[in-house]
Formats: C-alpha cells, sequence, structure tokens
C-alpha cells in the first residue's frame, strides 16, 4: 500500500480563554500506513491527547473550539462530518484506549456489555454472537476465566486486567487505525511490558496502523515506527524510530533521552528538564522551548523553519541553532 491510511494536514486547535483566541496546536503533520506504528512523545501538556481527539471528533462542538486543517481516513475528511456520520466510523474503523481505565469504563455496566455494544452496533451481531466474539476478545487479551469474567464489573477487575478490557473494547470491531493515549501509564513495569506485547501482537495479527501517545521514551523504542515529538502544541522533531534514537537534532529530543536511566553508564545524578511546558495563555513567541532551552539565542524569537536532516528526507526539525 502506497497509500497513508490515515493523514493529518496542518491541525490546528485552539480554544478562547478570557476572550482571546489561544492555540493548543498549531500546522500538526503525520502520515499513518497500513500495519504503522506512529509515536506521538512529549512531556504532559505538549498536546498530545488534544491531536488524538480531535482527529477522531471527540472535542465538543462549542463556540469557544476552533479546529482548522484535515483529518483524512482513506480520502475522507473526518472534520467535516456530522456526529452521525462520525459515529458511522467510531468504533468500527477508527477505534482509541484511553488514558485512564477505571474513568472510561462505565461502572455501572458490566464488561460484556461494553464490550459487545459496538459489535451490536456496527456489526449487527445478535446477543448470542455478541457474546461469544465477547469472550474471545477477553481470551485473546489474556484474560483468565474470560466467562466468568465477561460477567463482571470494572471494580472488580485490578488495573492491568482494566486496561486489557479497554483494549478487547477497542478492537473488538477489528479497526483500520488505533489510537492508544498512554495505554500503559500508572503500570507497574512488567504488566506494561505485557500490554505492549499484547498491542504489537495484535497489530501483527490484524495489520492495523496505530498511533500511540507517550512521554516514556523507553515504550517509544519498543513499538513506534515512527516518531512526532510534540512541544508547545508543535511538532519540534519528526523522523523514523531509528534515526531518532540514533541521531536526535532538537534540544528538546536530545534533552528528553537524556533524562532516561541508562544502565549502561554511570552518572551521579538523573538529568532533568529545567522549569515546565508553556501554559496556553503563556507560550513564547519565537521558538516555544526557548525559555527551557541551553542553546538559545537572539534568533530564536523568531519561530524556526522546519529543517530537514542532510540524507534522511524524512527527518525534520524545528530549530535555529543545530
Amino acid at each position: 500500500m502506497t497509500e497513508p491510511v490515515f493523514c493529518v494536514k496542518d491541525l490546528s486547535i485552539s480554544f478562547k480563554l478570557n476572550g482571546k483566541w489561544c492555540q493548543a496546536t498549531q500546522n500538526v503533520n503525520f502520515d499513518l500506513m497500513e500495519n504503522e506504528t506512529l509515536c506521538i512523545v512529549g512531556e504532559s501538556g505538549c498536546g498530545k491527547s488534544i491531536t488524538a481527539m480531535s482527529c477522531l471528533g471527540l472535542l465538543p462542538k462549542k463556540k469557544n473550539i476552533h479546529i482548522e486543517g484535515q483529518v483524512l481516513y482513506k480520502g475522507v475528511n473526518l472534520l467535516d462530518l456530522t456526529e452521525k456520520e462520525l459515529n458511522d466510523y467510531r468504533g468500527d474503523d477508527l477505534s482509541m484506549i484511553f488514558q485512564e481505565p477505571m474513568t472510561s469504563l462505565n461502572p455501572v455496566l458490566t464488561v460484556g456489555e461494553q464490550i459487545t455494544e459496538s459489535l451490536l452496533v456496527h456489526k449487527s451481531m445478535t446477543k448470542a454472537q455478541a457474546r461469544e466474539t465477547g469472550i474471545e476478545l477477553l481470551n485473546k487479551v489474556k484474560i483468565p476465566e474470560a466467562e466468568k469474567r465477561f460477567s463482571q464489573y470494572p471494580h472488580q477487575f485490578s488495573g492491568g486486567m482494566r486496561q486489557r478490557v479497554m483494549i478487547a473494547i477497542a478492537l473488538a470491531c477489528k479497526p483500520t487505525v488505533l489510537f492508544a493515549d498512554e495505554p500503559t501509564t500508572a503500570l507497574d513495569v512488567t504488566i506494561q511490558a505485557q500490554v505492549l506485547h499484547l498491542l504489537k501482537e495484535l497489530r501483527r495479527e490484524t495489520k492495523m496502523s496505530m498511533v500511540m501517545i507517550t512521554h516514556d521514551m523507553g515504550v517509544v523504542a519498543s513499538v513506534a515506527d515512527k516518531v512526532l515529538v510534540m512541544y508547545g502544541g508543535q511538532v519540534i522533531e519528526n523522523s523514523s524510530c531509528k534515526d531518532l534514537f540514533e541521531a536526535p537534532n532538537h534540544p528538546y529530543t536530545k534533552a528528553l533521552l537524556n533524562a532516561i536511566p541508562r544502565p549502561d553508564r554511570h552518572i551521579d545524578h538523573l538529568t532533568s528538564i529545567p522549569g515546565q511546558v508553556p501554559t496556553l495563555a503563556g507560550m513564547p513567541s519565537g521558538c516555544r522551548f526557548s525559555t527551557r532551552c541551553e542553546l538559545v539565542s537572539d534568533q530564536c524569537a523568531m519561530t524556526p523553519d522546519v529543517n530537514t536532516v542532510a540524507g534522511q528526507q524524512s527527518h525534520h526539525y524545528r530549530c535555529w541553532n543545530v
């Protein structure tokens, strides 16, 4: 397949705060091919989740929210669709694993009811067929005693098991594109490894494409084909996973990688990035990382151009001083 299955072009999202429009994301672009995993990485508040939610039309349609650009799924601009038209895609062709399963799962419905909902709506199954498929899904995500668990409620599951239920719900209709918003947050290392292995295994079986949102560069290294590094609502570096780890260009990307504890080198203290991600109302002009960057210069008062790494046509970054 030579054409991307999912394509985001110049996606900009603005919120009206105290009578002033503030940009949450600015001109976000990416393509997603079949059976490919794209990781969007950055600190909390960099615009990762808001990008994913806007792609699936999950932001409320209000006068204080303005979205520009295109979100194309097989050539259809999802931003032009009505809520009813979007519902034909969501949960079927396009699906999402949300960040916190305990707040995403309905506490008064059994996990079985929540898994089978999309099957009844999109696949026109009978309740018996949906139940059988739901139990198969619980088995596929490695939940023991699936038939018994099917009739239980979310509070009867551990954190790792609830995350597996969320994966089962997202995969019920065999989506073409799956968005996973920090699916391993708050899980211990062992369960995190199991969830990541499960997602890679299911992607290989179904050939679905995946957009994974994370702040963990270790997760990126283990699952990504391509990486988007976001800061202050902008894509400040994007490349293949291999190129990003071997030769990062943007100071922010380098800082994220340097902050990872590594067993192969001796350090006296853990490295951190000074300062905080700017708020929407306090976004600096020019380079948005300039207030925290060690390489800052007078030129950083202007917005940096998007540069291409020599010899790597798919590796881009925004910086004046590299």
